[in-house]
């Protein structure tokens, strides 16, 4: 696996860091999510998350001027009844607290890790709440306890992050399986969500209510789907993110969004209020 750096002053990336996360060298595993541990707060240790193909969660932490060492790897997915990992679509990290890891898999389990009480067991699983593949996630840096998760089965769900027996709201289906999930990154937009949605394209939504159980607590600003009907864009909207320019030249937002089939990155201008509206 291969983390690519890029600069805001460069267009094309540095050189990349490899990263060693198999412990054998005959084993077979793609990297099939990224997530850093600063996104709300810069750290001592710089670390990143990386989920495996064969169902493992590793950590790595990143050091100036040195290659990336390997500080947890442990088995966290695996397919019931079956002896072999589940795929690990989505690692992600507690942007309030770096020590919390959360990840999801092909097995459909929501599973919530603490890295300093030992990685011998999840401290959490929710096994019941999606009927397909946990594909994406992400806490908000704005509101310390929200957790949102996408799956396979098209729904986008809300979650307290002290509670998380059921979601807050009722599954609010995209049209498509969501394959990656951003907030907003500015407080005055924190209600935005991003997310790549596979055959129903690319799209913004509104988070109107963060924790009541209301049928309306997600709602859709806008979308790109090449003009074609939910759940039927082939080209698949697999990854996504805001792309915030300079504020003092511009207040517009852009999002950059990559298709799986068609192998094409797309850059998107957004023109939406603070308010999402």
């Amino acid at each position: 696996c291969d983390i690519y750096p890029f600069s805001s002053s460069e267009s094309i990336p540095g050189d990349p860091i490899k990263l060693n996360l198999l412990e054998n060298e005959q084993d077979e595993a793609y990297c099939l999510s990224v997530d850093w541990n600063d996104r709300k707060n810069s750290q001592n240790a710089l670390k990143v998350a990386v989920s495996l193909s064969n169902g493992y969660i590793s950590v790595l932490e990143i050091r100036d001027g040195a290659d990336a060492e390997v500080v947890n790897s442990f088995f966290a997915h695996e397919y019931p009844y079956l002896d072999a990992g589940a795929e690990a679509w989505i690692t992600s990290f507690d942007c309030w607290n770096p020590n919390v890891l959360y990840s999801g898999a092909d097995d459909s389990k929501l599973k919530v890790w603490d890295l300093n009480a030992g990685i011998q067991k999840p401290v959490l699983v929710n096994s019941t709440s999606h009927s397909a593949g946990v594909c994406s996630m992400q806490t908000s840096v704005h509101e310390e306890h929200l957790l949102v998760t996408g799956s396979y089965d098209n729904c986008i769900r809300l979650w307290d992050k002290r509670n998380l027996r059921c979601p807050t709201n009722n599954p609010y289906d995209v049209g498509g399986g969501v394959w990656r999930l951003k907030f907003h990154p500015h407080a005055e937009k924190k209600n935005l969500l991003l997310a790549a949605c596979m055959r129903s394209g690319f799209r913004i939504f509104n988070i109107s209510s963060t924790f009541k159980s209301e049928s309306n607590a997600i709602s859709l600003v806008s979308c790109y789907n090449n003009g074609l009907d939910d759940g039927k864009w082939e080209s698949l909207a697999y990854g996504v993110d805001w792309i915030i320019p300079d504020r003092e030249k511009t207040s517009e937002d852009f999002v950059a969004g990559a298709s799986f089939y068609d192998h094409t990155l797309r850059l998107f201008k957004c023109e939406i209020s603070s308010r999402g509206a």
